[in-house]
């Protein structure tokens, strides 16, 4: 290839014989040169991997102080969570017990159950307004002292991994950012305004409602009797039978209600007008003799007088009121005088063939005569006589009326009674209707500040805002000085190098984590209020009502709701008026209306992450500088010496206000009801907290004089 040529040069075979191989192999010592050399590499290779193992442990106690960090900001925010469940329980179980209250003062005696629900509101009120105080500073305080807890988990996390004479870890940790927003919701949710209120306006209602209780009664006892007398009770006549009966009405011109729920006066007033009707066209003499074609004509008379006087009745019932006009029925003589059956001129007069003045007793008699109209009234004033001579007189048209309203198998007897009935009914209506205008305006007015009072509430919830929101980060160095020799010891290899300082950072934040603690939180609250209060307190309405909304609220938006129905299915809301019902309706939907926020009771667990995300999320000294910090080592990782320096400077100062003052106790908030008091509390033991305070400044004088590695190190995680 390319005209070149190779040389090759050959040894004697005497000179290729030499201590380690011969024309044979490989000599004994040769074998055993070969062996020692590999002992030798597999004991490197053996003591380098546990070199960097050891090494690589402060990362793993890294990654777990960054976890307990988060954790307690973890913790802050359930119970802040825990917080927000009592305040919104609280204001919820306070509007709802006023709300309660004045449902049961719609109800005439209800004023035994109503005033203790408006008591406790006021107590469930006070309750809240001291709680909120409380909340709002034990939250601030333990803001305070979180970035100090933070670092004191981070520090005994680090070392209780420590290992005598292999492993001595120090670690501090940071919160990103490093302080928390401060909180800001209103103690007032108008519950002073709302109890004043009630407070004004409480026995006017109760009046109110006790007088239209009273005429609810007697309009709903006029009503079942118009209801009666229309469709009958069982075994019993009624217009309804009557109408079956003497007219042969049936289907939709008959109807039959079998309650009087479902039942109105105006279908008793269609059912008259059907059968007047029906009478009027079916009305026929039964015989050909003059006194049946007489009772006929009188009996046209009297159904076409009903049909006219039924076609311009009326029922109404409406929002504004009930109002009826429904004819009278005359029964006797005396009664068919005042109507239009003895003034209308209903009859003929003329001279009969025996040449005599007279009235005819029907139409068909004066057939082929001259004749003029005349009314009854007319008849009676000039005493004239009737044809066929004494046929026909006042009484005779009152008798007709008579036969069927005097005796009860008779559609008039029955259309009678209903006519009393509706016209009873009118008249507590319009007694009944202001005053139950006036009880519902009353409510409403106070439902309006319940509504009002809520859209506060929902829009006043703790929303945790802390140190270490983002995330937090921890710096462990491990500063045991370990002999390599004695950290992997190992024949054919020989070290008399130390391992120093072996430097970790790691970072971590906040994932929501669907779990029955935040529940469990709840419910152990509970079980706190039933130890402190004993059985006579929980069977105060403030208690009662407190906790069944709380629970309520554990389970979900619609569990909460499901506590406030159930309150109001327990009161007694029977009456005549409805009130109670309505009230307890108007309540509900209230309530509903307002779309309060489903509960957030889900915990948080800290995962780890990124450091640089977590640094990159805040304009925080300490964050900063490690942003700094870790792009300088990223892209020139053996040009500083002292990389720790400025961002423990920047820790130190954050921290140092931390560290001083915490109290031995961090009361997050107490609650205070029916006599109970809980108190929401994370304890920070003396010995604990001042053994880290030590720990944690010494880590921050250690790590200020670490010095980076001589071969740069690896990136960071």
């Amino acid at each position: 290839m390319g005209g070149g040529v190779v040389q090759v040069r050959f040894f004697p075979l005497g000179a290729r014989n030499t201590v380690f191989f011969d024309d044979r192999g490989f000599t004994t010592a040769g074998m055993a040169v070969a062996l020692l050399l590999a002992l030798s590499l597999v004991f490197t290779a053996s003591q380098v991997y546990r070199v960097n193992s050891v090494s690589a442990r402060v990362q793993d106690v890294a990654d777990a102080a960054a976890l307990a960090a988060e954790g307690q900001v973890a913790e802050y925010v359930l119970a802040a969570r825990v917080c927000d469940a009592v305040l919104f329980s609280l204001s919820v179980a306070g509007l709802t017990c006023a709300g309660a209250g004045i449902v049961c003062l719609c109800v005439p005696g209800g004023a035994v159950i109503g005033d203790p629900l408006i008591e406790a509101s006021r107590s469930l009120f006070d309750s809240r307004s001291k709680f909120c105080r409380s909340a709002k500073e034990g939250l601030e305080s333990y803001q305070k002292a979180l970035p100090f807890l933070a670092s004191l988990r981070a520090t005994a996390i680090a070392s209780s991994n420590n290992q005598e004479g292999r492993h001595r870890y120090l670690a501090i940790a940071v919160l990103v950012p490093c302080s928390g927003e401060p909180m800001a919701w209103d103690d007032d949710i108008g519950s002073s305004e709302l109890s004043d209120d009630i407070d004004r306006k409480s026995d006017g209602l109760k009046q109110a409602a006790e007088r239209a209780d009273e005429e609810a009664r007697k309009a709903n006892d006029a009503k079942t009797r118009g209801f009666i007398a229309d469709c009958g009770s069982e075994g019993c006549s009624s217009m309804f039978e009557r109408a079956s009966v003497l007219a042969g009405l049936d289907g939709n011109e008959n109807p039959l209600y079998a309650s009087v729920d479902t039942w109105d006066f105006a279908a008793g007033l269609s059912r008259a007008r059907a059968y007047y009707r029906k009478r009027l066209a079916n009305e026929h003499p039964v015989s050909s003799t003059d006194e049946e074609r007489m009772k006929s004509y009188l009996r046209s008379c009297f159904y076409r007088y009903a049909v006219r006087k039924l076609s311009s009745a009326f029922v109404k019932d409406t929002d504004e009121g009930f109002e009826v006009s429904l004819p009278h029925v005359p029964h006797n003589t005396d009664e068919v005088r005042a109507t239009s059956l003895y003034t209308d001129e209903l009859f003929l007069e003329g001279i009969s063939p025996e040449g005599q003045r007279v009235v005819f007793a029907y139409p068909e008699a004066a057939v082929g005569l001259p004749t003029a109209p005349i009314s009854l009234q007319r008849m009676e004033a000039e005493g004239i006589p009737s044809y066929p001579e004494g046929l026909l007189s006042v009484s005779d048209m009152g008798r007709v009326a008579a036969a069927s309203t005097s005796i009860d198998n008779g559609f008039e007897h029955y259309f009678r009674e209903f006519v009393e009935a509706a016209e009873e009914y009118e008249r507590a209506r319009k007694k009944l209707d202001p005053l139950e205008r006036e009880a519902k305006q009353t409510v409403d007015g106070v439902f309006s500040k319940i509504r009002n009072a809520l859209e506060q509430v929902a829009s006043a919830r703790i929303t945790p805002l802390p140190p270490g929101r983002n995330g937090a980060i921890a710096i462990v160095t491990d500063v045991e000085a370990t002999s390599v020799s004695r950290l992997a010891p190992a024949p054919f290899v020989g070290s008399d190098s130390f391992l120093g300082n072996r430097t970790a950072v790691a970072a971590s934040t906040l994932l929501e984590e669907s779990s029955d603690e935040g529940k469990t939180a709840l419910s152990s609250l509970l079980d706190g209020v039933a130890e402190r209060s004993g059985s006579s307190l929980l069977s105060s309405e403030a208690l009662m009502c407190w906790s069944d909304i709380l629970r309520g609220y554990a389970k979900g938006k619609e569990g909460m709701a499901s506590a406030v129905e159930g309150l109001l299915a327990s009161l007694p809301l029977g009456s005549a008026s409805g009130l109670g019902d309505w009230a307890a309706n108007g309540l509900s939907l209230c309530i509903e209306s307002v779309g309060l926020d489903p509960p957030k009771l889900n915990a948080v667990k800290p995962v780890v992450v990124n450091s640089g995300s977590v640094a990159a999320s805040s304009d925080d000294p300490a964050a900063v500088n490690y942003i700094s910090i870790k792009k300088a080592a990223i892209e020139h990782p053996v040009a500083g010496s002292r990389p720790f320096s400025s961002l423990i400077s920047a820790i130190e100062g954050e921290a140092n206000h931390c560290l001083d003052g915490v109290p031995e106790t961090v009361e997050v908030a107490s609650i205070e009801i029916a006599g109970a008091g809980i108190p929401i509390e994370v304890p920070v033991p003396d010995s604990v907290r001042d053994s880290a305070s030590t720990v944690f400044r010494d880590a921050l004088d250690r790590l200020r004089g670490l010095e980076a590695s001589e071969c740069g190190g690896s990136v960071w995680d």
